[in-house]
């Protein structure tokens, strides 16, 4: 889950976002599926504060804190909610955010894995590099 939609994150909202509101975003992103378009974090606020704060039950104010990241996200249009959180019994209480981690009609979107191998020596790759 998620590698992808980290390395894109990053690439895609560095710089404009604060620390702490870049950390959620990561987090957001690890917990997506990459094959999602767009990607969905699905998890919910508290988690994110685990993370955030690194603590196994995190206090009411921390999670407000992780909801003051989240409105910065969306102020800046990395996120957007997808999915209101259930009011109904038995229905989920945590929200589904859309990231918006690539940059629409660049090669990012083509992000993937990187063949790091070394071209054999008898490869005309070898021999263009030389």
């Amino acid at each position: 889950m998620g590698a992808i939609n980290v390395g894109c994150a990053f690439e895609r909202w560095r710089g404009q976002v604060t620390h702490a509101a870049m950390n959620v975003l990561v987090y957001m992103a690890l917990h997506s599926k990459d094959n999602e378009d767009p990607p969905i974090y699905f998890r919910g606020h508290e988690p994110i504060a685990e993370m955030v704060f690194n603590r196994p039950k995190p206090t009411d104010d921390e999670i407000r804190m992780v909801r003051k990241y989240i409105g910065q996200l969306k102020k800046v249009g990395a996120i957007t909610m997808v999915r209101h959180p259930g009011k109904r019994k038995g229905d989920r209480s945590t929200a589904d955010y859309a990231l918006h981690l690539r940059h629409t009609g660049s090669t990012q979107a083509n992000f993937g894995p990187v063949d790091n191998r070394r071209p054999s020596i008898n490869s005309p790759a070898f021999h263009k590099a030389i």
